[in-house]
């Protein structure tokens, strides 16, 4: 599988300070000086809607429009369960008859739609020459950040400061079936706690406010929900995240290690103990962009140039959900000979472990019997 084209459209930028209430100018000055950002954040101060936003990401991929066999929505902003948000969007692009449906895992729902594409491609023949496209769609609404009725709850703060920093932006991304395997999809922690912040689209979800007696969530009207930071589970993720890199140094000292939210310091500090080709994330110039991430950094910095060759990791250790590790190398290719060679040994393989799982089922029956029938006879005695 590979990336064939990758299309953008954001909010415009605005200063992270003014948009803050004059009451919590100071407490969120010190969050900010703390994290080194966010400094900039995308504003959607045009009023455009979640469809024209997906309209401009579009363009760029008119062309292959007729050719698109499944549309995959994996927005952290959505507006439906039934139809799905790929369905809603995939009619209005005027896509004809492909397979819709939504992935949903907080700002990884990217990476999880990417890894059901990778599926697809690979146990589906129809797809050999169609394209899967995926949507992020990232339009939160104004009620987002709470103003404090408590300002020295520092959870209600908190919730506040992160709220603002949510961004307006869509991407649409193009994928293909090659002979490209070097996909690695690396899970680690169980994503009890933050697997499926979902942020309702503007008044549609007006009055649906889930609740829970387990976890701290703080809600609001048209929010849904927010799980505050602690319940990200850091503490496993970063472990994860360092062990990965450590089993695979040679891997990471020269790929783009693309990151969600925090700042560079942030990952920096994170990562100043290991070699990374480079380390690359927009948190503290454009905020948090959710589930875009991966896509819009990819796209501003090689457009639809992505270098044959190139080593690309997206960590998304710091979003809601499990922690996940997307390596990859754009643009290579697998002998088909040799593929074909590998599945071929496989299937030897399955052969003789079933017909080896049967001979010891029928030994384990008779011998089950026999116990069987020995407690019987000691019973009869």
């Amino acid at each position: 599988m590979d990336i064939v084209a990758i299309g953008s459209s954001q909010g415009n930028e605005v200063d992270f300070m003014s948009l803050v209430d004059s009451s919590m100018k100071e407490k969120c000055l010190k969050y900010q000086t703390k994290c080194r950002g966010p400094y900039k954040v995308l504003r959607n101060d045009a009023k455009k809607t979640a469809v024209q936003f997906l309209e401009e990401a579009f363009k760029p991929l008119e062309q292959y429009k007729d050719k698109i066999g499944v549309v995959i929505d994996g927005s952290t902003t959505r507006g439906f369960t039934e139809p799905s948000t790929a369905s809603l969007y995939a009619q209005h692009l005027g896509i004809d008859g492909p397979v819709c449906f939504d992935v949903t895992e907080a700002c990884n729902g990217w990476a999880r739609a990417v890894e059901t594409a990778y599926m697809m491609f690979q146990t589906n023949p129809n797809y050999e020459d169609k394209y899967i496209l995926i949507t992020n769609n990232e339009h939160p609404p104004m009620t987002r950040p709470m103003l404090p009725k408590d300002p020295s709850d520092y959870r209600q703060v908190a919730s506040y400061y992160v709220g603002l920093t949510f961004s307006w932006a869509c991407t649409c991304t193009l994928l293909k079936k090659s002979d490209n395997y070097s996909w690695q999809f690396i899970h680690h922690s169980d994503p009890v706690y933050a697997s499926h912040i979902s942020i309702p689209l503007p008044q549609i979800a007006k009055g649906f406010t889930p609740k829970s007696d387990v976890y701290e969530i703080l809600l609001n009207e048209e929010y849904g929900q927010f799980c505050i930071p602690r319940l990200h589970q850091q503490e496993k993720k970063i472990q994860f995240v360092l062990g990965t890199v450590d089993q695979n140094e040679e891997f990471y000292a020269k790929t783009n290690v693309i990151c969600h939210t925090w700042t560079k310091y942030v990952y920096e500090e994170f990562f100043k103990n290991h070699k990374l080709g480079e380390l690359s994330l927009y948190f503290g110039e454009i905020g948090n962009v959710g589930s875009c991430s991966m896509p819009l950094i990819l796209h501003d910095q090689y457009k639809n140039n992505i270098p044959k060759g190139q080593h690309l990791c997206f960590c998304g250790s710091a979003a809601g959900g499990s922690d996940i590790m997307l390596n990859f190398v754009h643009g290579i290719e697998t002998e088909k000979k040799l593929q074909k060679k590998e599945k071929k040994s496989n299937l030897y393989v399955i052969y003789a472990r079933v017909a080896w799982r049967r001979l010891l089922t029928k030994l384990g029956c008779s011998r089950r019997q026999n116990k069987v029938k020995v407690q019987a006879d000691t019973k009869t005695q």
